[in-house]
């Protein structure tokens, strides 16, 4: 599994299903008290990249999986809103 978070989308059936279109959001989740992922998040920690990995069979062993799709490393960019004081 790479780093970072990951969702894992299983659709119904046994058969492969073709995907047209992967919609990713770099909006950064409403509830910091969740105790299932604790902590602030700020647009510095947000997602910046993505990849987008497949499997063909025996789906349950993330061995099985390979990637179909590589974002750009700044595909939800972020910059210093202000400049920083000189040290």
């Amino acid at each position: 599994m790479p780093a970072g978070k990951s969702v894992i989308v299983d659709p119904a059936g046994d058969r492969p299903v073709p995907v047209r279109r992967i919609q990713v959001s770099a909006a950064l989740r409403a509830d910091y008290l969740d105790p299932a992922d604790p902590g602030w998040q700020t647009r510095f920690s947000s997602l910046h990249s993505f990849e987008v990995l497949a499997c063909r069979a025996d789906c349950a062993d993330m061995a099985n999986f390979h990637s179909i799709y590589t974002s750009r490393p700044d595909a939800f960019p972020s910059v210093r809103p202000w400049p920083i004081a000189p040290t």
